[in-house]
């Protein structure tokens, strides 16, 4: 091959490149994008720790100890949101959204809203 082939497929690469990393920048600072990112990683995990911290508690896993299991795929969750937007301040509100999941494992279990355990 011919050095000015090879030179043009470089640069039709490299121009590939940086237009995927333009889209990837562009979509990590917007904040309509950071909002979508914290409304679905929450809601995640707030599920998986009303579906599965409530199954764990009520089978008796015997190495279920203060919620090791969902707190860990929530943190992975988390870690998972920080790297991609580089934005620590939304582990809070996701936090924040997480939470708000959790009277919904009172209607699913048929709990006391406000358990003497919590």
């Amino acid at each position: 091959m011919s050095r000015r082939v090879i030179t043009e497929a470089y640069i039709k690469k490299s121009r590939k490149v940086q237009l995927a990393n333009r889209i990837k920048d562009s979509a990590s600072e917007s904040l309509l994008g950071a909002v979508i990112a914290v409304v679905v990683f929450g809601s995640i995990w707030g599920l998986v720790e009303i579906t599965l911290g409530g199954f764990l508690y009520f089978v008796h896993f015997p190495l279920y100890k203060g919620g090791a299991i969902t707190g860990g795929i929530g943190m992975a969750l988390v870690a998972t949101l920080v790297a991609t937007y580089n934005r620590p301040s939304l582990v809070f509100w996701i936090g924040v959204l997480a939470a708000l999941f959790k009277p919904l494992s009172a209607l699913i279990y048929g709990q006391p809203y406000f358990p003497p355990h919590l």
